[in-house]
């Protein structure tokens, strides 16, 4: 019998002996994929983010929660008399001309250390906005230089325009590291794939805001040392995201090294939310039990939960965070 003969045979066979209820195995799920404006914040960011959050502040403010955020703004005075005066001397609307925000840290700040970046992508006058800076910090403000980019500091806080929508507002401990980016001397967090995934898992289309965190292994480390925190040591990744609309709607992954790890997570975080329910503010603003509902299951080595709060009560909450 010729080789070809005896292929066919050998497979005639091994489908004869298949169950007749077999199926082709399905092809894994494709990854979920990162948003444009979101890819390029990773791009001005340094390789080692552990965390990413962001705000689509554009969307969120056609909802009915997000008005009521604006209006709860706007019964703060300070905010407003420095929205009023960068609408007047910079051209700058917050309403308007405000896009997204990123938030971001690195390794070192999910284990104490001070951290932190804000970038927001926007419709600016740069240098009228650095004339008004100029003019609000006086003395205290001053000009330094990264590279080829020209940055701002004033206590701890700094100041920079990474190209021509988005703008960076870092702590003065952090801003180089984030400008060494811009300056091609260290790898950008766009290039970290387990960070672009996760950030692609909590950013799934229609979210409003979400958090994408890589539990660096240091902090790993310090939650096996005690007994209540020991079930988190296992955390590789958690992502979440918020959606706004009658009633604010979140879900979230929790991502453990096992199977076993996820199980008896699901423990703990019930446990947490059922003490968050029975706190007397919760119970106040009558969210508890709202919060209680929330569902928490475990699916392999990740944990999915996923609740709602009803737009009256997120709302509330969120003005009663923002008051002054």
């Amino acid at each position: 019998m010729t080789r070809p003969l005896l292929l066919a045979s050998a497979l005639a066979l091994a489908a004869a002996a298949a169950p007749a209820d077999a199926r082709p195995i399905a092809p894994p799920a494709p990854e979920p994929v990162l948003d444009p404006a979101s890819r390029t914040a990773l791009a001005h960011l340094p390789f080692d983010t552990a965390l990413v959050a962001s705000i689509h502040v554009a969307d969120a403010r056609q909802t009915p929660i997000g008005r009521r955020v604006l209006a709860a703004l706007e019964r703060d005075r300070a905010f407003q008399e420095v929205a009023a005066d960068l609408r007047k001397q910079v051209g700058f609307d917050y309403r308007r001309d405000l896009e997204r925000v990123w938030l971001a840290m690195p390794s070192a700040a999910l284990d104490g250390g001070d951290q932190i970046a804000f970038l927001a992508r926007l419709t600016i006058d740069q240098e009228r906005f650095v004339k008004w800076l100029r003019h609000q910090r006086g003395r205290d403000l001053a000009e330094r230089k990264a590279g080829t980019v020209t940055y701002y500091v004033a206590g701890d806080t700094a100041w920079a325009f990474l190209d021509r929508e988005h703008m960076l507002v870092a702590h003065t401990s952090y801003v180089e590291q984030v400008l060494a980016v811009a300056a091609g001397r260290k790898h950008s967090a766009a290039a970290n794939r387990p960070l672009v995934l996760v950030a692609a898992e909590a950013s799934r289309p229609g979210a409003h805001a979400w958090m994408a965190v890589l539990v660096p292994e240091p902090v790993r480390s310090r939650l096996r040392e005690g007994a209540l925190t020991a079930p988190l040591a296992d955390v590789r990744w958690t992502a979440g995201r918020l959606t706004f609309g009658d009633e604010a709607r979140w879900r979230g992954q929790v991502k453990t090294t096992r199977r076993e790890s996820a199980q008896a997570l699901v423990g703990v975080l019930r446990q947490m939310v059922e003490t968050a329910a029975a706190s007397r503010p919760l119970e106040a603003a009558g969210i508890s039990a709202s919060l209680r509902q929330t569902v928490i299951a475990a699916d392999g080595d990740v944990v999915n939960l996923e609740g709602a709060l009803p737009g009256q009560h997120a709302g509330a909450v969120l003005e009663a965070v923002l008051a002054p």
